[in-house]
């Protein structure tokens, strides 16, 4: 937010538009970051992924695309002039609900290894969401739906896209 605060002060001095664009965890196909990829990887090859099973963590998303799409809004539109919006599709997540849809989106059988949420910070166990509650931040993305007709694309969808997509890299 200080970064933010910055920003409008400079606004206020040079008067040009800006648009503050904060988003949740982006994923979808060939992510830099080893989010989805992490676990993607671990099923096609391992057949087996970590689930932290007292993890009390949640947390939203953003399909890369949902995310291209509302960038180009905001360029195409004056509405998003000197207005900030959260890039987050509305589903709240868990670890089990994460696992629940990979599931159903992987072509493959793999298993779950539980651990703890202690065992797994010192096992250096590299979950990439929120394992605890105090950990974990949601975000309201409806201001985009409301002001530029951003559709968000369900979570299931997304990550099965996501799945096909990277699967022949880790074949």
């Amino acid at each position: 937010m200080l970064l933010e605060k910055e920003l409008q002060k400079v606004h206020e001095q040079n008067h040009f538009a800006y648009t503050i664009l904060r988003p949740a965890f982006v994923f979808g196909p060939y992510n830099y970051a080893p989010r989805e990829s992490w676990f993607i990887q671990n099923v096609i090859q391992n057949h087996s992924v970590y689930y932290p099973s007292d993890s009390t963590g949640h947390f939203q998303m953003i399909y890369v695309k949902d995310a291209a799409e509302a960038i180009i809004r905001c360029i195409q539109s004056e509405k998003s002039h000197n207005e900030a919006y959260n890039l987050s599709a509305p589903e709240v997540l868990t670890y089990r609900t994460f696992l629940d849809e990979l599931h159903n989106a992987s072509d493959v059988d793999f298993t779950e290894q539980n651990v703890t949420v202690a065992r797994s910070l010192t096992a250096r166990i590299p979950f990439p969401f929120p394992l605890t509650e105090a950990e974990s931040e949601l975000l309201d993305g409806s201001k985009l739906t409301d002001e530029l007709s951003l559709t968000y694309t369900p979570f299931s969808e997304a990550l099965a896209a996501t799945y096909r997509a990277m699967k022949g890299i880790y074949l």
